[in-house]
């Protein structure tokens, strides 16, 4: 007995719509951006792919009565081929048009940076990076695999924080850090650090946060590495972009009784243009008067809601938990720097 296989309207009627996008606004980007002659073969490729899978799917009456004289792995085979005709259409529709808006967002970009250039004027000009330009090439690859591609560990990001680090050893060295955060669970998050949060931003470091229990569960030679967080939430130095006070306040509860180890590789405070030299750990600020008049500035320039002093005023209400022993050690004069060493002779 053969198996039957039939496809529902919504099946007939799914590819039409991305043929027509195809067709119109694909085409239009290809005229537009001038693109390779390989880029504007895959694009007619597409369209007639398309095309033939559009054909297929609405001449359902077609299909579904071959499909009845088919045997089971024959009918299998005929949605399969079907399927293999219409997600490649559908894909490249995706990464083209995707990476028009990548490419037209750095000049949008660029009139924001602008205007705010005097609060970002030390980590966030990418562009002195040495380097060629991204091309289209690379523009379409890359939006190919955010595509296809799961990329579960970044998609998990949940939060984005920003706040400033001070180098161990230099408490006068002071950078705007935007921190992308994920939980692992109820007690350590880790996060991505960034310069700056703009597309072409530069990944210069990474912070792992942990609950006040795991904190004092530390060997005590561990806890020296580790800085609290009570101080730059209470004083509202550490932020949550784009958040109201509303949504934001229950984040800082989360984070008020936590520590932070933070590691940073790419010194661009110093306009290193690639990573250079040894990793270099990381502390916060603890009290008043640490934090330069331009940090603060800085700080202020990132955000969308209030000001330092507002978040400071909103923040009254939140618990000030005892900083636990062994953090913090850059206020009694303890410096972590890293040095190279000859082992050869050992």
């Amino acid at each position: 007995m053969g198996s039957k296989s039939t496809l529902s309207p919504d099946d007939v009627t799914c590819m039409q719509p991305h043929r027509k996008k195809i067709t119109r606004q694909t085409h239009s980007f290809i005229l537009q951006y001038g693109m390779f002659s390989s880029l504007r073969r895959s694009f007619h490729h597409a369209s007639r792919m398309a095309a033939r899978s559009q054909t297929i799917m609405t001449q359902r009456a077609h299909i579904s009565h071959a499909a009845r004289g088919y045997r089971g792995k024959e009918a299998a085979h005929t949605v399969k081929r079907i399927a293999m005709l219409a997600v490649p259409a559908v894909i490249t529709y995706c990464a083209i048009s995707q990476s028009v808006a990548r490419m037209e967002a750095p000049s949008k970009q660029h009139t924001h940076n602008h205007h705010h250039h005097h609060h970002q004027h030390h980590s966030d000009d990418s562009s002195s990076t040495p380097g060629d330009p991204l091309s289209t090439k690379m523009h379409v690859l890359d939006t190919g695999a955010r595509v296809t591609q799961t990329l579960h560990p970044i998609r998990s990001v949940h939060a984005h924080l920003c706040a400033a680090h001070i180098y161990s050893g230099e408490p006068g060295r002071q950078i705007i850090a935007h921190h992308y955060c994920s939980h692992i669970n109820d007690d350590v998050k880790q996060c991505l650090i960034y310069d700056s949060n703009t597309p072409t931003a530069r990944l210069i470091g990474v912070e792992y946060i942990i609950s006040k229990k795991l904190f004092e569960s530390l060997p005590e030679e561990e806890k020296q590495f580790w800085h609290s967080h009570v101080y730059e939430i209470k004083s509202g130095m550490l932020t949550a972009p784009g958040i109201p006070a509303v949504a934001e306040y229950p984040l800082m509860e989360e984070l008020v009784d936590t520590y932070g180890k933070t590691w940073h590789f790419w010194q661009v405070d110093r306009g290193d243009e690639l990573p250079y030299g040894l990793p270099q750990l990381m502390m916060s600020f603890t009290k008043d008067g640490q934090a330069s008049d331009d940090i603060k500035a800085q700080i202020d320039g990132q955000v969308t809601f209030g000001s330092i002093a507002k978040r400071r005023h909103e923040r009254e209400g939140l618990p000030t938990p005892e900083v636990a022993a062994g953090a913090d050690a850059w206020e009694s004069g303890t410096a972590t720097i890293l040095r190279t060493e000859n082992v050869r002779n050992r």
